[in-house]
């Protein structure tokens, strides 16, 4: 069963989540942080559009494999 809590989001908080811990945002509406059981954190927006039920757009997560220092070769760009 997983914890959830309402928080400003910011680095300490997001340092210091659980396994399986969900902390919603109290600035900004429907954006949530979510760790399940790896050190990953995923970032989402829950939103509603009209009269249907909420989705969820994932926007990101922690630690980034995609960044230039999380890649294994670096950037393809860089020069040697």
């Amino acid at each position: 069963m997983s914890s959830s809590y309402r928080v400003r989001i910011g680095l300490r908080e997001i340092a210091a989540m659980q396994p399986n811990t969900i902390l919603w945002d109290q600035e900004v509406k429907g954006f949530v942080a979510r760790r399940q059981h790896s050190d990953v954190v995923t970032f989402s927006v829950v939103y509603r559009h009209q009269r249907e039920c909420a989705k969820v757009a994932k926007t990101g997560a922690l630690p980034n494999p995609y960044t230039v220092s999380g890649t294994k070769g670096g950037h393809p760009s860089a020069s040697s």
